[in-house]
């Protein structure tokens, strides 16, 4: 089948978006290249919902030990450093929390980063290692490696981060069709498969990580231009046979099923949405496993959608607010379920979403306008939901406590 090609780069034009040419839209460093015409089509058909858009409140939240008055999400200890952590996009934990390894695809970093997390008030640079255009990045479940996709590389690093100080790029997989700007990233319990989103191909590609580390191999893809019309964000579902994925250009987010990882194929759709879902980023799953919450750039908005039936996935609630969460990027779950966070790049901002009833999404505190929190992005959050860990695109890494 025919992969999009990227046609030219310019701010987004309407024009050419209705010819469709691939137009470039810019946030910071982390530019995205849009398709913007669906060329294939599925046997999946779209879903809409309509429902009533929240807004914020300043109630007691009944999921949570503190109001929107008193919760607030101090940053506890910042580093910036414009070499390593130029326009700093993504996050992840170590399995031991001590460590946050941070990707910075800016042209003069190219850098994945390890940082110290053991005292919170101040992280330390320990080691870096250099990937080219290093963008999303995923941990595997022993530990030991890093997983790290290259948007202009076309590829998947796989990093040994045994050693923090000395981390090793001793993998990598590359395909010029399939991965092509890559984005996003997701990785099997087991520990066998790596699952990867490509935006200028739209594709979702399984990847072979666990056989042989250094030798990363191509197990099966699905590529759609309805359902995964330039895929970016991507979760799994609780019990791993499917694979949520946010679709930039058309509006969605597809449930991809990945029971046979060598035949992945799209099962069920939200498509066209501009209401709730206009340009979404990323997605995250309830601990439920019930709920999937996407963030929409272009809708300034958080959706919550069921998934419990993931033929029929539906949105059934909403929160806008374009003062906490300007530009929103990223979204985390918080370990107890009842709270999401989200990082809005304009705003300066972490704000803590109370989930607890998702038709009903509410803004309850956070951090927002803060300096510390350069065009914040991508967030990882620690497994007694104590502490955030935020990657700024203004060159630096933060370290937020909540409702203290």
């Amino acid at each position: 089948m025919d992969i999009k090609q990227l046609k030219g780069e310019a701010t987004a034009d309407t024009n050419k978006q209705q010819l469709g040419v691939k137009v470039t839209l810019s946030f910071g460093g982390i530019d995205a290249a849009v398709p913007t015409t669906a060329a294939t089509s599925t046997t999946v058909a779209p879903t809409t919902s309509t429902i009533t858009t929240a807004t914020t409140t300043t109630t007691t939240s009944p999921g949570l030990d503190c109001t929107e008055d008193d919760f607030r999400m101090d940053v506890l200890g910042v580093l910036s450093d414009n070499l390593h952590l130029g326009d700093a996009a993504c996050v992840a934990l170590s399995r031991d929390e001590q460590f946050a390894y941070v990707s910075a695809p800016n042209s003069n970093s190219n850098f994945v980063s390890v940082i110290g997390v053991s005292e919170a008030a101040d992280p330390v640079l320990v080691g870096s290692v250099s990937v080219q255009d290093p963008m999303n990045v995923a941990t595997s479940p022993d530990g030991r490696y890093l997983y790290v996709v290259g948007r202009d590389t076309r590829s998947l690093s796989v990093v040994d981060v045994t050693d923090p100080s000395a981390p090793a790029v001793v993998g990598v997989f590359v395909h010029t069709a399939l991965l092509d700007y890559a984005w996003g990233v997701a990785v099997s319990a087991d520990g066998r498969h790596a699952y990867v989103t490509s935006p200028h191909a739209d594709s979702l590609v399984v990847i072979d990580v666990g056989t042989d580390p250094t030798n990363p191999s191509l197990v099966g893809a699905v590529t759609d231009s309805i359902h995964l019309d330039y895929p970016m964000g991507i979760a799994k579902s609780a019990d791993e046979k499917y694979l949520y994925v946010a679709g930039y250009s058309s509006n969605s987010l597809a449930v991809v099923s990945v029971e046979d990882p060598t035949h992945p194929r799209v099962v069920g759709a939200v498509v066209g949405d501009t209401e709730h879902l206009h340009t979404p980023w990323t997605v995250a799953t309830s601990t439920d496993g019930k709920h999937a919450y996407v963030i929409a750039a272009s809708s300034q908005s958080l959706a919550v959608l069921d998934v419990s039936d993931p033929v029929h996935p539906a949105v059934v609630g909403s929160v806008v607010d374009s003062e906490k969460f300007d530009a929103p990027r990223f979204v985390v779950v918080a370990p107890a379920g009842n709270v999401v966070y989200v990082t809005g790049r304009y705003s300066n901002s972490l704000v803590a979403v109370d989930v607890t009833d998702p038709t009903d999404p509410t803004v309850v505190g956070g951090a927002v306008g803060d300096s510390e929190l350069v065009e914040p992005c991508g967030v990882a959050v620690s497994s007694d939901g104590g502490f955030a860990y935020v990657a700024g695109e203004g060159g630096t890494f933060a370290v937020v406590s909540a409702c203290s």
